[in-house]
């Protein structure tokens, strides 16, 4: 008996969607796999698809402990990705993640270090929202816009360049007390 080979087409915190393109439409294919998969106490839920050849399973977070269960009790195993996809980065983000560092890369050597590309976007989006302001553009969204993304990208770079995990913003000083 050979094993049915799947591949991971999706793969968050608690879920995880395999494609089983040869089992199109094979209803019994995907009523055993859900049957086999109700035995495993890391799975909250299994949904199957045969229409799409897809199995949606949703899990405690513990995917390694879902993986152990499939390999020991032989239900189906991963096909490896080739590919693009296969590295998790699409190529057209790779090239403009790499244009990107490039620019971040000039804008700190003509400044020294002293400034990084989403600083001078935060600055030119700050000055932006000013420069609408002093022009009496209250009203527009403009100036407002500026500030948030301005503020958007700031943050995003605090949060790369200490390494800390982004949180809520702090409430500040009690001054009820």
């Amino acid at each position: 008996m050979t094993i049915p080979e799947g591949i991971c087409v999706h793969s968050t915190g608690e879920r995880l969607r395999i494609r089983f393109p040869e089992q199109r439409g094979n209803q019994a294919f995907f009523a055993a796999l859900r049957d086999k998969l109700a035995d495993c106490h890391s799975i909250s839920q299994v949904t199957v698809n045969p229409g799409t050849a897809s199995l949606l399973v949703l899990h405690n977070g513990d995917l390694s402990e879902v993986a152990e269960f499939v390999a020991s009790e032989k239900i189906f195993c991963l096909a490896p990705q080739v590919g693009p996809k296969a590295s998790g980065v699409r190529p057209v983000t790779a090239a403009t993640r790499q244009w990107f560092r490039h620019v971040d890369g000039q804008v700190q050597s003509l400044s020294n270090n002293s400034l990084s590309l989403p600083e001078v976007a935060f600055l030119t989006l700050i000055g932006g929202g000013l420069w609408q302001i002093a022009r009496g553009n209250l009203v527009a969204p403009a100036w407002y816009t500026c500030f948030w993304y301005g503020l958007n990208i700031f943050l995003k770079s605090q949060h790369r360049s200490t390494g800390a995990e982004p949180g809520p913003p702090s409430e500040g000083p009690d001054l009820a007390e």
